[in-house]
């Protein structure tokens, strides 16, 4: 993330997660986040990698509830309210 905009909105760190893709109709979707969105916090706390929202999302989010997600788009910070759905996926061959 450019320097510039870790100074201008006090930011910790120079790391966050940028959105590469959301399902159409998804709980993203709905709350408007887009492609090239960078994450840098979840219900105040920092985000610095895909590790940090992933932990957070497993060891703190209850299902059924919304959490907000700090943004960047540009040069605008926003705050979304989002509300996750619990994925359920199968490992087999």
């Amino acid at each position: 993330m450019h320097r510039q905009l870790v100074r201008y909105h006090k930011l910790a760190s120079y790391h966050a997660v940028e959105v590469v893709a959301v399902e159409p109709g998804g709980p993203a979707f709905a709350a408007e986040i887009r492609e090239g969105d960078i994450i840098v916090g979840i219900n105040d706390e920092e985000v610095s990698t895909m590790t940090d929202l992933q932990r957070y999302l497993t060891e703190k989010w209850e299902v059924g509830s919304k959490v907000r997600l700090t943004i960047l788009r540009g040069t605008e910070k926003s705050v979304l309210e989002v509300s996750p759905v619990e994925s359920s996926f199968a490992i087999g061959g």
